[in-house]
């Protein structure tokens, strides 16, 4: 969906040889057989109502989610008009913050007899703030700055011009000159191409962008005081 090669420091799915487009549907199984284990294991139980209808719901709003984050950033298009602050909360919560956060708690409540609606309101606030800081704002710092061979993927939410807090940030920073270089360079029909076209010309040509924000070497694609970074990063020096 967003064209990333590895997760989990494993190659993608569908990316292995003759499966391609057929990731789609063994997604769909995947999904199928949750409810599957549901029925097999939690049948019985008391809970197992509150389990369905906690998955299913949360199932829905991570779709939600994605179709947000799809439609506020398509691959054949750049309009950093839709890249707000509001807009990126959005899509973390509904994306990351519910599956990864509130789901698992919720789940282990209505599990220990807590189904109380006033008990899970209460866990909800908690858990998709916990979500939107250390899910997702973390994961986007990780995605450009990371080691892939500590997270287990390369990072390409830049590359695929998604709404990420790095992107979100740097444009409330930016000059209009600098939001100019930025759209420019992410509307760059490829990245590889955008990166060895003339990425190394910022710096030489720009100095030091933003006081206090760090300063853009030419030489070394790095923030003062920070560690040096990929090139493909250099997108962001304008503003971070």
């Amino acid at each position: 969906m967003d064209s990333s090669l590895t997760r989990r420091g494993q190659l993608c799915w569908y990316k292995k040889e003759g499966i391609g487009l057929d990731a789609i549907n063994d997604a769909f199984l995947l999904e199928s057989s949750v409810y599957r284990l549901l029925r097999r294991y939690c049948g019985q139980q008391p809970f197992y109502l509150h389990l369905l209808e906690l998955f299913l719901q949360v199932s829905y709003q991570t779709e939600l989610g994605q179709t947000l984050d799809l439609i506020t950033a398509p691959v054949s298009q750049v309009d950093l008009s839709r890249f707000s602050e509001q807009r990126y909360k959005a899509i973390v919560k509904y994306k990351t913050a519910f599956y990864s956060f509130y789901l698992p708690v919720a789940a282990a409540m209505y599990m220990a007899g807590i189904d109380g609606k006033e008990e899970h309101e209460d866990a909800k606030a908690i858990l998709l703030e916990m979500g939107e800081f250390f899910g997702s704002l973390l994961d986007d710092f990780l995605d450009c700055y990371g080691d892939p061979a500590l997270t287990g993927k390369v990072g390409t939410d830049i590359q695929d011009n998604k709404c990420s807090w790095l992107v979100v940030q740097c444009l409330q920073r930016a000059t209009p000159q600098q939001r100019q270089i930025l759209e420019v360079r992410l509307a760059a029909h490829t990245w590889q191409r955008g990166c060895s076209a003339g990425m190394g010309t910022w710096s030489a040509g720009m100095g030091t962008w933003s006081a206090g924000m760090g300063t853009w070497s030419a030489r070394g694609c790095h923030l003062a005081g920070r560690r040096r970074v990929r090139r493909k990063k250099r997108v962001l020096g304008c503003c971070l």
